[in-house]
C-alpha cells in the first residue's frame, strides 16, 4: 500500500523530542514517509530536515500545505495557529492532524468543520484521550452503568505548565522563551493542559450541557533569565460541568505546585452504586496505568500498563509523547479505510466550546449553555 507522505509544521520541543523521533521509527516507515518540515525558523527547520531524513524544509506553511506530494499535514505550531493553518491545509488537499487545542473559539472551529465537509478530507484532533485503553474501560463500566447513576466527578491538570523548556539533540537546540504561555489569545493552562481533562471526562460522561467557572491570575509576573512577563492569560481556572440528570464534574488547571495524589492528570468519578480513580498514571502518556475501581464499599486495582496497545512497543515506549503517536496512526488508520476518527473534530469543536463558554462565565458570572455536541 502506497505510504502517505508527510509535511510537519512546528520544530518545537514536542517535534524534536516525541513526534519526529516517532514516525521515523521503522514501523511507522512502513505507512509514513516524512516529506517535509516546516518552521518560522528557517535555518531551525533545515536543521531538523537533516536529523530526520526529511526532503525539503519551509519557513512558510503556505508554502509547505501547496506541495503536490504531501498527502498529511501534522500541524505542531503555537494554539493560536492551529484552527487557520488546519483550514488552509484541508482546503489545499491534505488530511490533518492537529495538536491541542484545535482552535480557541466556536466560530473557528466552525471553519475547520466546513472546511471538512467542503472537502472530505481526514482530520484528527489531539489530544485522543479515547484511544487509551484505560480511558475506554472507564467509558464501558459508565456506560453498562456499573457505577449506577453517575453524580459528580474531578478532573485536574495542575502543574508547573510548559514555560521554559530545553532540548537538545543532534544539531538542534531549543531553549523557548516562555512569554508566548502567558499572552492572550492562546496562553494559559486550560487550552495547553485542561484541555485533556476536558476531553476525558466529555469521552467517558459525553457532552456537557452547562458550564460555570472562576478564573484569575494569582501571579501578575513571571521570569525569563533578566526578562520580566507580564501575565495577561490566566493561570488558575476552575470549572463546574453540567452533563445532565444533574450529574456534575469539576475539571480544573492551574500553573502551580502539583501535589502527591491531586497530580497532573488526576481523574475520579463516582455513581450511586460505585466509582473509579485514576491510583497510577503513566507519565509519558498521561494515560491511566492503574485503575482503582470501587464497589460495595470494596475497592479492585486493575493495571493498564501503555504496553497493551498495539502501537506502544519497543522504541516507541521510550520516546516521549507516544500518546500523539497513538493520534496520527489512528489518522492514517482513518485515511486507509474510510473510518470516521474516535479522536473527532466534532469532539474536540465541543471542547473548544467548553472553554471558550467557561471563560464567559467567569467574566459575567453567568452560567452558559453549550449548543454543540458530539
Amino acid at each position: 500500500m502506497k505510504k502517505l507522505r508527510v509535511g510537519h509544521a512546528g520544530c518545537g520541543s514536542v517535534s524534536i523530542r516525541g513526534i519526529l523521533p516517532h514516525i521515523t521509527q521503522p514501523d511507522a516507515q512502513e505507512h509514513l514517509e516524512l516529506v517535509a518540515v516546516c518552521d518560522v525558523d528557517g535555518e531551525r527547520a533545515r536543521a531538523v530536515a537533516n536529523q530526520f531524513g526529511a526532503e525539503r524544509s519551509y519557513d512558510s506553511f503556505e508554502e509547505m500545505v501547496q506541495a503536490s506530494d504531501i498527502d498529511l499535514v501534522i500541524i505542531a505550531t503555537p494554539i493560536f495557529l492551529h484552527a487557520s493553518q488546519a483550514e488552509m491545509a484541508l482546503r489545499a488537499g491534505k488530511h490533518v492532524y492537529v495538536n491541542k487545542s484545535m482552535a480557541l473559539t466556536l466560530e473557528e472551529a466552525d471553519r475547520v468543520m466546513q472546511a471538512v465537509q467542503d472537502t472530505g478530507f481526514k482530520l484528527v484532533s489531539a489530544p485522543g484521550q479515547m484511544l487509551a485503553p484505560s480511558f475506554s474501560k472507564i467509558r464501558e463500566l459508565v456506560q453498562k452503568g456499573d457505577f449506577g447513576q453517575m453524580y459528580w466527578g474531578f478532573a485536574n491538570n495542575t502543574g508547573g505548565g510548559h514555560g521554559v523548556e530545553t532540548y537538545q539533540a543532534g544539531a538542534t537546540s531549543i531553549r523557548r522563551d516562555p512569554t508566548w504561555y502567558y499572552k492572550k489569545p492562546s496562553g494559559g493552562p486550560i487550552y495547553d493542559m485542561g484541555v485533556y481533562s476536558l476531553h476525558t471526562v466529555t469521552g467517558i460522561l459525553g457532552p456537557v450541557r452547562r458550564v460555570t467557572a472562576m478564573s484569575g491570575i494569582v501571579r501578575n509576573e513571571r521570569r525569563f533569565d533578566d526578562q520580566v512577563i507580564d501575565v495577561e492569560m490566566d493561570d488558575n481556572t476552575w470549572m463546574v460541568l453540567d452533563f445532565g440528570n444533574n450529574c456534575f464534574v469539576t475539571v480544573g488547571a492551574g500553573l502551580c505546585h502539583p501535589g502527591v495524589h491531586m497530580y497532573w492528570g488526576q481523574l475520579a468519578l463516582y455513581g450511586s452504586d460505585g466509582g473509579v480513580e485514576i491510583s497510577r498514571l503513566d507519565d509519558a502518556t498521561g494515560w491511566p496505568s492503574e485503575l482503582r475501581i470501587l464497589r460495595g464499599g470494596s475497592a479492585e486495582l486493575i493495571q493498564t500498563p501503555i504496553s497493551e496497545h498495539p502501537l506502544l512497543r519497543g522504541e516507541h515506549q521510550n520516546i516521549q509523547e507516544p500518546h500523539i503517536y497513538v493520534d496520527i496512526m489512528h489518522l492514517v488508520d482513518c485515511i486507509r479505510h474510510d473510518r470516521t476518527p474516535v479522536a473527532s473534530l466534532e469532539h474536540a469543536r465541543h471542547v473548544v466550546e467548553v472553554i471558550e463558554k467557561s471563560y464567559a462565565a467567569a467574566h459575567t458570572g453567568v452560567a452558559q449553555q453549550i449548543i454543540s455536541t458530539f
